[in-house]
């Protein structure tokens, strides 16, 4: 059995010397190529991953026309959080895993378990998953 592994380590040894310099260059330019297309994957995956939610200026935008598209991007109009129930329209605070806090108007809810909340500035949309909290405004105000 020990023979054959050194026969078989020869026999590679004997391949990888009859190669010329032209097909070690290729070789190497590939496989450069190949590490660089795959750090770069990774990357963006790794950006994609660090970033919760999504955050879009509606400072200069037509409000009207922002709602339009995002009551189609999140269609449910009602959600239950910890045993709390929203509906759209209601002004809610989150609080995210990273300990941000948004408070704006309930959007909606889409099927990928994605939030959509408007508020004054932005309009920001986010993985129920990586919600700690969620309360209504509208409930602390009148009690």
């Amino acid at each position: 059995m020990y023979n054959g592994y050194l026969k078989g380590v020869e026999r590679m040894i004997d391949r990888l010397a009859s190669l010329d310099a032209y097909s070690y260059f290729i070789a190497a330019v590939l496989a450069f190529f190949l590490t660089y297309i795959i750090m770069r994957i990774a990357g963006i995956r790794k950006i994609l991953n660090d970033r919760d939610e999504l955050e879009m200026d509606i400072k200069n935008a037509d409000k009207r026309s922002v709602m339009e598209r995002c009551a189609k991007m999140f269609p449910i109009e009602t959600m239950v959080f910890n045993g709390s129930e929203f509906k759209k329209g209601m002004n809610v605070r989150i609080t995210t895993m990273q300990r941000k806090v948004f408070q704006g108007e309930f959007v909606g809810k889409n099927e990928m378990d994605i939030i959509c909340i408007l508020t004054r500035e932005h309009i920001i949309a986010h993985e129920i998953r990586k919600i700690t909290d969620m309360v209504s405004v509208d409930d602390i105000k009148t009690e």
